[in-house]
């Protein structure tokens, strides 16, 4: 059975397809039209998978959406409106229309590339649910889902056996909802929301949340693993484009301008953000596991991307397993309606599946060859890239690494990279300033071998996804200052040869040269631009910033050795 999960409207669209419950391809629309949390109908991620698969959409035998619209256009009228009326007619006035525009829209786009088959709509958190339970390979599991808004859900635990999944509790609805939270504070502290949450996370550890403790009851914690917001702190359900309300600048202080400068109040503002959303995240886990009797915890939705929380749920709570869904914003609610599909229409027994990441396009030498080309640019061919990656690396410069299929979700784990040596203190700056254009505070994360991560980091499961934070070993916090961060931690990628063995190769040769089995490691990208996808993008990219070598398939390219002389 052939399923395509697309995610068709909202950020972060995207497409994936699953064969009798392998996935044979995801990636997010993002990646092919350059525009970062793309919100556009999601062709081109549907041309890749159907080519990678082999198939027409024609041969579709089912297409699933993670977003049930018809519910979603219910709740909105007969819940939402009526509970929160007078203010929230406002919000209906935008929000409906644009709902019905884009689920008729996305059914006529189908049709129009030829799709004659089923359209399913599945609720949006079981679709985050299915993208972090089935990957997971765990025959019994409490799944925790914690997102923005689905249809009206905010927060919710499934409990996960065998083929089947289940949801047991709803802890929240729209608009209580961390994601909200989060994505309000992260635009009034001057950053773009829904994609700037990353640099709050960052900022967090140089601020004091204890200035703000007595407005704890902002997010109050209730019984069974449910909260909720004081909504006069908030305005961002009551219409578009809003965050949080007079009362909120009132008590916090007014918000802070875009690119000004960043001060004390707002670190302390960003730190308590992050210390009310742990204390939930922590409080919704163990609810999780402790209603469902399960000792092992799954994760997905975009508040399942803060590593920090993650990192508090494994020290405190110390479940058996701890599986977080790569790709846990919209575009992996694509692949778990997808897989969810596959077992529910088909019937199907439970399939091991063997790759959760890397999933996107990959290019022949040939291909890139021809590129290299094409752009007049001199390189080396080298059956021993990584050895020569190494030694450059150790040299002092930056690197960019462009290895077979790009990664699916938000993180670059060792094919579409940025590496430098992580024992350098000036590389943190050096890459900010002149490589990807951003703020100086901002964190990079390391990629270790697996079977050494134990020694540098305090950490003793492999944590292959960059989605925990750990603590680096004091004795180790000068020994890699480009990669430990002001409180002492790290958001660890742990590389194994089954993993990816190319990544695994360099990183094990840059050990040999410097007894540290370790690289800093950032997406390949500059500020404001999605992780580059093809070569000609990797080219332009290492052209237009302060990248020294471009490692691309079997070749090397050196900003000393640039062009031709065709």
């Amino acid at each position: 059975m052939i399923c395509l999960g697309l995610k068709t409207s909202g950020h972060d669209t995207a497409a994936t397809i699953v064969k009798d419950g392998q996935i044979i391809a995801a990636c997010a629309q993002e990646r092919f039209d350059r525009k970062k949390h793309s919100k556009e109908f999601p062709k081109d991620a549907i041309d890749f998978c159907l080519k990678q698969a082999g198939i027409s959409i024609k041969k579709v035998d089912i297409v699933v959406i993670p977003f049930n619209y018809p519910f979603a256009l219910t709740m909105l009228v007969g819940k939402f409106t009526l509970e929160y009326f007078p203010a929230s007619v406002n919000a209906t006035r935008t929000l409906f229309p644009y709902l019905f525009s884009k689920w008729r829209d996305g059914e006529l786009r189908l049709r129009k590339m030829g799709y004659l088959g089923k359209i399913k709509y599945v609720e949006h958190h079981l679709g985050h649910a299915a993208s972090a339970f089935y990957p997971s390979n765990l025959d019994s599991t409490a799944v925790l889902t914690i997102d923005a808004r689905g249809e009206s859900p905010s927060t919710c635990v499934y409990l996960g056996k065998s083929e089947n999944l289940k949801r047991t509790a709803t802890l929240a609805n729209y608009p209580h909802s961390l994601g909200y939270l989060y994505t309000s504070l992260t635009a009034y502290l001057g950053f773009e929301r829904n994609s700037g949450e990353g640099k709050v996370m960052g900022l967090a550890p140089y601020g004091d949340w204890s200035d703000y403790k007595q407005y704890t009851d902002v997010l109050k914690l209730l019984p069974d693993g449910k909260f909720k917001l004081d909504l006069s702190y908030f305005s961002f359900h009551l219409g578009a484009g809003l965050d949080v309300s007079e009362k909120f600048e009132k008590t916090f202080g007014p918000r802070r301008i875009p690119n000004s400068e960043i001060t004390t109040r707002h670190k302390n503002i960003a730190a308590f953000l992050q210390h009310i959303t742990e204390e939930a995240v922590l409080h919704c886990a163990k609810y999780a596991m402790e209603s469902t009797g399960e000792r092992s915890l799954c994760l997905s939705g975009g508040v399942a991307l803060n590593s920090v929380a993650n990192g508090k749920i494994q020290k405190t709570l110390v479940p058996e397993q701890l599986f977080i869904q790569p790709a846990s914003t919209d575009d992996g609610s694509a692949l778990g309606a997808a897989l969810f599909a596959s077992y529910s229409e088909h019937f199907q027994n439970r399939v091991h599946i063997n790759d959760t990441v890397y999933l996107g396009p990959e290019y022949s030498d040939k291909k890139i060859a021809l590129c290299l080309e094409k752009n007049r640019l001199k390189y080396k061919k080298s059956e021993s890239v990584e050895k020569i990656v190494a030694r450059e690396i150790v040299e002092g410069k930056i690197v960019a690494w462009f290895q077979g299929r790009s990664e699916f979700g938000p993180r670059a784990l060792g094919n579409r990279s940025i590496l430098v040596d992580p024992r350098d203190p000036t590389m943190k700056d050096k890459l900010n300033s002149k490589v990807k254009f951003r703020e100086s505070f901002r964190p990079f994360a390391p990629s270790v071998l697996e079977e050494s991560a134990s020694e540098y980091f305090d950490c003793e499961k492999p944590s292959p996804y960059m989605l925990l934070t750990y603590n680096v070993k004091k004795k180790y916090q000068k020994e890699i200052p480009a990669v430990t961060h002001i409180d002492g931690t790290a958001r660890i990628q742990t590389v194994s040869k089954k993993q990816n063995l190319r990544y695994w190769k360099l990183l094990n040769e840059f050990g040999k040269i410097t007894g540290i089995p370790i690289l800093l490691n950032t997406s390949f990208n500059i500020k404001g631009e999605p992780i580059v996808n093809t070569p000609q993008e990797a080219v332009d990219s290492f052209l237009n910033s302060g990248i020294d070598v471009l490692a691309i398939g079997s070749y090397i390219v050196k900003k000393d050795f640039l062009y031709t002389t065709l």
